[in-house]
């Protein structure tokens, strides 16, 4: 099911362009508001579409489709600040009703502040070492889906933290096609941390404890 309103590739010029305007933002407006402002819409049109549910079918219903700009915007906002890159993952793998997106927001705005450093780290322990903390397979391809098809749109330089969040889904998820994204991802870039943290993991058998259990 098509989940991107418009699936023309996106040239690396117009990322750039994009990415400038969010570094222009950030300067003038300081990093909180230019954040914000660059990301909210897009950011709420992703969350959406992770809550979606469409019986019978995969992925999100049409009704809630990324824009070619929600695209951009996401994709250039993972390259550019691993805040965003960690939010998108959390917002997979934790639903809303323990990470809501205004959480989610105020850490890639503000990702120093030690409260908001925190609260993160302890959703990622909590989903590793937490065995009731199973995956929500439905919020998890819905995730997956869009991050591949952002992946089908966009250069290759803004496929890495895509092809990262994704294989550490699958990495949860117990599917065996994380550990061939996590070397996509580092075959695009070598010094991509997460891409190696989950090929490490993948070839030492080391899970989630949800899955230990099942």
């Amino acid at each position: 099911m098509d989940i991107i309103d418009e699936v023309t590739p996106i040239c690396s010029a117009e990322m750039e362009r994009i990415g400038d305007r969010l570094m222009k933002d950030c300067e003038s407006r300081g990093m909180e508001d230019g954040v914000r402002g660059f990301l909210g819409d897009s950011f709420a049109r992703w969350m959406d579409a992770l809550a979606d549910e469409a019986p019978g079918e995969s992925g999100p219903t049409c009704g809630r489709r990324l824009s070619r700009n929600d695209v951009c915007r996401l994709a250039v906002a993972m390259e550019q600040t691993f805040a965003v890159r960690d939010a998108m993952l959390v917002s997979i793998i934790v639903g809303e009703r323990c990470s809501s997106r205004g959480f989610l927001m105020d850490f890639m705005a503000c990702p120093t502040l030690p409260g908001n450093a925190r609260r993160l780290e302890e959703l990622l322990n909590a989903s590793f070492h937490d065995a009731s903390a199973g995956p929500d397979l439905d919020r998890c391809d819905n995730g997956v889906t869009m991050l591949f098809d952002i992946i089908g749109l966009v250069p290759e330089r803004y496929q890495v933290q895509p092809l990262a969040v994704i294989s550490y889904v699958l990495w949860w998820m117990g599917d065996e096609r994380a550990m061939l994204c996590a070397m996509r991802a580092l075959a695009l870039d070598e010094e991509c941390s997460l891409a190696a943290i989950i090929c490490s993991a993948a070839h030492r058998r080391i899970g989630p404890a949800w899955a230990e259990g099942a």
